[in-house]
């Protein structure tokens, strides 16, 4: 069973710090000023800030943003995750928000981040194979009375009706004939809902993965595919073969140790 959202995980931001940064990042003039005008820069530090007070695990921050016609721009985000209830248990969603150039004019863009572990539900209401997110609230922006914290109220009960991403099970290259007691049945993957027991992957040909309970683990995520702040690192995989070999060398460990200390106690014995 996957771990509610209120246990560990990444601290929060702390709270003076981010206003600190968007107070600093906004304020910025020249060549290296954010493309917002400067009419709504104060509503826009004013919007992440009610954002990161509702939602701590949503972090501000400046990354660059590639366009469809290829320009590059560095734009405003919010990356992290909020929180999702399914089926009575409480999920962590990571996902990031662009503020684009025209924001709050014009909504932001929203994706779900999933991390190697995830896929993302084909097909979904709400989410495209890429991970944008297209959900009524976005739609039916209205300017100047939409703003982010009700953006992530409507993301949470849409995503609540129907997950956007599901745990995938990854064959195991390296199979271990004698695998370690810490990587038995509690490895956080509940049972595949009904209708969702084999799909076709896109890790090649004759590859499955079953869709089980949508788990979203509570750790550093990545940054998403479509810019980069160096800010959050892939997780370790863990393979039973590394974990036996860690395990058979912390043995081997222990036991010269122990000879050593024997041999010490002999001689001052004699």
């Amino acid at each position: 069973m996957v771990p509610p959202v209120n246990q560990g995980g990444p601290s929060p931001p702390n709270p003076y710090l981010t206003q600190q940064f968007l107070s600093s990042i906004l304020s910025q003039r020249g060549p290296s000023a954010l493309p917002y005008s400067e009419d709504t820069k104060w509503l826009i530090r004013q919007h992440l800030v009610s954002l990161t007070d509702a939602y701590p695990s949503l972090e501000p921050k400046t990354t660059t943003f590639t366009h469809n016609d290829g320009r590059s721009v560095n734009l405003l985000q919010a990356d992290g995750t909020i929180p999702m209830s399914f089926q009575g248990v409480t999920y962590n969603i990571p996902i990031v928000m662009w503020l684009m150039e025209s924001y709050h004019r014009h909504p932001p863009c929203v994706y779900v981040n999933p991390t190697r572990d995830m896929i993302i539900k084909r097909p979904h209401a709400h989410v495209n194979p890429s991970g944008m997110v297209s959900v009524p609230y976005l739609q039916n922006w209205v300017y100047p009375s939409s703003n982010l914290v009700d953006l992530v109220r409507n993301l949470i009960m849409e995503f609540g009706r129907d997950p956007p991403l599901y745990s995938q099970h990854r064959p195991n290259p390296n199979p271990n004939p004698n695998p370690s007691p810490s990587h038995g049945s509690g490895s956080g993957y509940g049972p595949a809902p009904s209708g969702h027991s084999l799909v076709s992957s896109n890790l090649g040909p004759a590859v499955s993965a079953s869709y089980a309970r949508p788990t979203i683990p509570l750790r550093a995520y990545p940054s998403s595919p479509y810019g980069s702040s160096g800010s959050f690192s892939r997780p370790q995989s863990d393979d039973p073969m590394e974990e036996y070999k860690r395990n058979a060398i912390n043995k081997l460990v222990e036991t010269v140790h122990g000879d050593v200390v024997g041999m010490r106690k002999g001689r001052e014995e004699s």
